[in-house]
């Protein structure tokens, strides 16, 4: 966009949305289809935030970033704007670094919030490497069957989800009866709750069984369901309505 400050507003707009965990609104969904630049950013942060969510669940209730973690994660910040309403930390303030290494933008709330929830990942990290260390029982697959659509009534197969021990989901898929997708079409899974969907990878098909492995980080208790549509390749991150396959 020519106006700096106006493609500012989106990406704001773009990170508040997937910090809220909320669908973009259809005036930001239009954008995102016409800036490949903020469809970007909603597509990194919306990765990043299932990360933290993910490394989050992990960590006891009551669990605290080490001292003078806060100020290391937003000291740079802070030094480049000093009105910023981020609230200092006890105890001795470490060194910055200079101010050519510092970012020039001004501070938003997502921003902030975004980066203070990085210190709490750091803490899962540990979490994930106590975990790794001394074992922890497998955690049993969950079978979801797949059945087509009016939209594609020969399809069928399966759904094999696999939690791991970061909080996230390995999921298998294996499908047959999906019709060939366009040169400018694509198919896309998503996990889908009555709250929304999340999307868990896109894939194409040349009317053959298609077998896939996905990553996701969504949560299964809030999206407990397997769908599949057909997506135009139009750079629109919102699912379009031509569902072809489920779990019901």
């Amino acid at each position: 966009m020519s106006d700096p400050r106006e493609h500012r507003r989106w990406r704001v707009e773009a990170a508040a949305s997937v910090m809220d965990r909320r669908p973009p609104t259809p005036e930001l969904g239009a954008h995102l289809a016409s800036c490949p630049e903020c469809t970007d950013t909603w597509r990194r942060l919306g990765g990043a935030s299932a990360r933290l969510i993910a490394a989050a669940r992990l960590l006891p209730l009551d669990a605290e970033p080490p001292p003078g973690l806060r100020n290391r994660v937003l000291g740079p910040r802070q030094a480049a704007h000093p009105d910023a309403d981020t609230a200092p930390e006890r105890g001795p303030q470490p060194a910055l670094p200079p101010a050519h290494a510092l970012v020039p933008e001004a501070p938003s709330p997502w921003f902030r919030r975004i980066t203070w929830a990085g210190a709490g990942a750091v803490v899962g990290a540990a979490a994930v490497l106590a975990l790794l260390t001394f074992g922890t029982p497998r955690p049993v697959p969950d079978r979801l069957e797949l059945t087509g659509s009016a939209l594609a009534p020969s399809a069928s197969g399966s759904a094999l989800l696999q939690p791991l021990g970061d909080g996230s989901i390995r999921v298998e898929l294996a499908i047959s009866g999906l019709p060939a997708s366009g040169v400018d079409e694509f198919y896309e899974l998503w996990l889908v709750g009555d709250s929304g969907r999340v999307s868990a990878g896109t894939f194409r098909s040349d009317g053959s069984t298609v077998n896939g492995t996905f990553m996701t980080a969504a949560d299964r208790a809030v999206y407990p369901r397997i769908g599949i549509t057909l997506e135009p390749d139009d750079g629109d991150p919102r699912a379009s309505d031509q569902r072809v396959a489920g779990s019901g």
